[in-house]
């Protein structure tokens, strides 16, 4: 019993309990939800930067592969208007020349238009880039003795009259012409580069600026482009 009596002595006395009132409740509230609001943030961001990197690189790709086609078809790209008027009726042709190899390229995050990577086959490849499988418009009549500043590769657009427009309403939706990031879109221009170009709003629609780069002479005057191929 005197042992039992000394180690209860020995006990140190109890920790007495803080109650937090209600600012000190709130305030470890708010804190809590700005670091969650952060971490999504952060989330986020990383997202769209390996969004970004994953189109970029394709659009490099198919740049490429432009290039191995001008190699071996006279240094023009396929998007001539007497033979192959549409982008995917061009790109059918890259593929056929096994220039590109992987029909999902075409495609881009959150686009409308996605291939299936089903090709067909050889030679013809029938299956490939059918219309709604090509989310890319490409500059028309160009080819590897083009300015590399030149333009080449876009976002789809409202419509395939230059100068481009996109929708500025398109809320999210995936239609055509809509911007993928915020307001800009992707251009690959004519030495296999890429940008992501921030467009200027001009009434409903957006556009792209001015000094977007260091054209060719005569560029605007005589660009036409090679539209993308719509389900019916």
């Amino acid at each position: 019993m005197s042992n039992l009596f000394n180690t209860c002595m020995e006990q140190p006395p109890a920790t007495p309990q803080r109650h937090l009132n209600w600012p000190s409740k709130i305030t470890h509230v708010l804190v809590g939800l700005v670091l969650v609001l952060l971490a999504v943030a952060g989330l986020a961001y990383f997202k769209e930067r390996q969004q970004k990197a994953g189109i970029a690189c394709n659009v490099r790709l198919v740049g490429m592969s432009l290039k191995i086609y001008a190699n071996e078809n006279g240094g023009y790209y396929p998007f001539l208007d007497d033979q192959w008027p549409t982008a995917n009726a061009g790109f059918r042709q890259l593929i056929e020349h096994e220039a590109l190899i992987d029909e999902k390229l075409l495609g881009a995050v959150s686009s409308p238009y996605i291939p299936d990577g089903v090709i067909g086959q050889a030679p013809e490849f029938k299956d490939a880039a059918r219309p709604g499988e090509c989310h890319w418009m490409v500059t028309k009549q160009s080819g590897t003795f083009a300015n590399g500043t030149d333009p080449l590769i876009y976002d789809n657009a409202i419509d395939a009259k230059w100068p481009l427009r996109w929708r500025a309403d398109a809320n999210g939706k995936p239609v055509r012409g809509r911007t993928l990031f915020g307001g800009m879109v992707v251009i690959g221009f004519n030495d296999t580069s890429v940008r992501f170009i921030k467009l200027n709003r001009e009434g409903p629609f957006l556009v792209l600026p001015e000094n977007l780069v260091l054209r060719s002479p005569g560029f605007e005057e005589n660009l036409q482009v090679a539209d993308i191929e719509e389900r019916k």
